[in-house]
């Protein structure tokens, strides 16, 4: 699998680097990307990534894609209308 993606942040049209790590390792099985506000982005992935971390010591498996998909949006959707900028 390869996946790719730009490496500006910006803010608006102001572009504040042209450097950005956009795509997060989870777990070795699972790449997490961003899209939105990078505060946003990298907490939510780092709360994933121990969440999938908890997982696996408690069922002695890796967490599937789907289920680490839909523990995710299950966790930021208890902060909808809030003003998460992620996508």
């Amino acid at each position: 699998v390869m996946v790719a993606v730009d490496s500006r942040a910006s803010a608006g049209s102001y572009v504040s680097t042209q450097m950005f790590k956009k795509v997060i390792e989870i777990n070795p099985y699972l790449l997490g990307t961003m899209s939105g506000s990078a505060a946003d982005c990298v907490y939510w992935e780092r709360v994933l990534a121990r969440e999938c971390r908890i997982y696996k010591l408690r069922n002695k498996e890796r967490i599937s894609v789907s289920a680490a998909s839909k523990l995710l949006a299950n966790m930021v959707a208890n902060y909808r209308g809030m003003g998460l900028s992620m996508s």
